[in-house]
């Protein structure tokens, strides 16, 4: 079975949440093409995702923003697929357990 973005989303983000991470959906008036989710790490770091299925392609318009919040010194992750998605929450797993330890 095919997973599709919106599962994906919805998976990242019941994990997260678990973690203790805000977990925002993105939406910027005028902006077409910004990342899908904001997350907010505990410790306030702030993080945009952009979700793909495994066969997605990031639009033109999505690329220019992603590149836009990059240049500022924003942290902005592509996750393509479920596999990208676990990978990425075991990172964010390690940051947290890092900071609590801290």
């Amino acid at each position: 079975m095919r997973t599709i973005e919106k599962d994906i989303e919805r998976w990242l983000g019941n994990q997260l949440k678990k973690l203790g991470c805000i977990y925002m959906k993105f939406v910027s008036p005028g902006n077409d093409g910004v990342p899908d989710r904001i997350i907010v790490l505990p410790g306030g770091s702030v993080i945009f995702v952009e979700l793909k299925a495994t066969t997605g392609k990031l639009m033109a318009n999505q690329r220019v923003q992603i590149s836009r919040l990059r240049k500022q010194g924003a942290i902005v992750f592509v996750l393509t697929g479920k596999l990208d998605a676990k990978l990425f929450l075991d990172d964010i797993e390690r940051v947290i357990h890092g900071l609590s330890s801290s």
